[in-house]
């Protein structure tokens, strides 16, 4: 796990992509936590030990990667976030979310509803919002809310129920799935089939054994 880890940081950090370094600190922490507070309160045995050893070297890496992170911070200054044209067309779909709350524009319709909303030059066509929660609420209205609820509560259904049974592998599929969900906030990866199908296989078995 902790070598699996560090190559996928070491992907991260080659591509440049700073949202997915925030999300993959986050991640690999909420990671740690969980396989901290599974094992807490019992005797330790060599095993145990060494989980507790692969987790620090986890947090370690996660440390390393923020420290990488700051070294970005210039970039992040001259990126001027205020006027990150990302977070304009939020503000457009919003206003696009409160004309049609109740239906929605129907799946596959934003790209020709947000010309009717878009008020200045996002440098180019926008087809999606790049924020899942934004881009369902648009699509479907109040069922795209209860898609978003219900998916948040069988997380917390699950990571309960893994932590309970000292299920170390379904913690770290649902850490990762955390991931993914947390990076679909800031981008619209579930619109392509490698990422949504694995996502959904993984959470419907993990579902499953409940």
């Amino acid at each position: 796990a902790v070598i699996c880890i560090s190559c996928i940081a070491v992907a991260i950090i080659a591509t440049g992509s700073k949202a997915g370094l925030i999300v993959f600190c986050l991640t690999a922490l909420s990671f740690g936590l969980a396989i901290i507070f599974r094992s807490e309160g019992r005797t330790h045995s060599r095993r145990e030990v060494g989980i507790k050893l692969k987790v620090l070297t986890l947090v370690m890496g996660t440390v390393s990667a923020l420290t990488f992170a700051l070294f970005l911070k210039d970039e992040w200054i001259h990126l001027n976030l205020m006027n990150y044209l990302k977070f304009d067309g939020w503000q457009m779909t919003l206003s696009l979310i409160r004309d049609h709350l109740f239906l929605g524009i129907g799946r596959g319709a934003f790209e020709a509803s947000f010309t009717q909303y878009q008020m200045t030059n996002l440098g180019g066509t926008v087809t999606h919002p790049e924020n899942i929660v934004l881009q369902l609420v648009a699509e479907y209205g109040v069922l795209g809310i209860a898609a978003i609820l219900v998916g948040v509560m069988g997380w917390f259904v699950a990571m309960r129920q893994a932590l309970k049974d000292r299920d170390a592998r379904n913690i770290g599929l649902l850490c990762g799935l955390l991931g993914v969900g947390l990076h679909q906030l800031i981008d619209f990866g579930f619109e392509l089939y490698g990422v949504s199908i694995p996502t959904a296989a993984t959470f419907g078995l993990i579902l499953s054994k409940q």
